[in-house]
């Protein structure tokens, strides 16, 4: 039995990777091992995550389904173990259907902050079109809002929560 490994390179030049065969470590067999180093770089590394905006009209809607989705649940056959383990089965499904419908793929970025908004989006987009100043200041302006906006909320959340003002 062969064992092969195959690598594909997608947005890495082949100047970035550099290889050599390590014929010290020459095995029986006669093979020997390949070593490839290439870089691994933030940019390379794409992370994605599955999120709801709270307050949004999508978490409303996933909420919404999921009630329904349970009310119409039959409870009936939890005598048994078995019962409550096909139950759990069609809640937790239930749950991974509603999420995929209603949960919305982003990229997490170093931009990736709570307080990051969809203004801040458009004028960091604007700055990098145009690169002037003005838009650039319109940017740190933005974000400057976006982040005492959420902070405020945050605040007063917790001072609701604590009960204390």
């Amino acid at each position: 039995m062969r064992t092969f490994c195959t690598f594909i390179f997608l947005g890495i030049s082949y100047a970035q990777v550099t290889h050599h065969i390590e014929l010290d470590l020459r095995r029986p067999s006669d093979h020997a091992p390949l070593i490839v180093d290439f870089s691994i770089t933030s940019e390379n590394i794409q992370v994605y995550r599955k999120v709801l905006k709270q307050d949004s009209e999508e978490e409303a809607a996933f909420l919404l389904s999921v009630g329904e989705g349970l009310s119409q649940l039959d409870f009936s056959a939890l005598d048994s173990v078995t019962g409550l383990g096909l139950l759990s089965e069609v809640i937790s499904g239930l749950f991974a259907d509603c999420w995929a419908t209603y949960a919305k793929r982003i990229t997490v970025t170093s931009c990736s902050k709570e307080w990051w908004n969809n203004k801040c989006r458009t004028a960091l987009e604007t700055y990098r079109r145009t690169g002037e100043w003005s838009d650039w200041s319109s940017f740190c302006s933005t974000t400057r809002q976006a982040k005492r906006q959420f902070f405020d909320n945050r605040i007063a959340e917790i001072a609701s929560t604590n009960k204390q003002s």
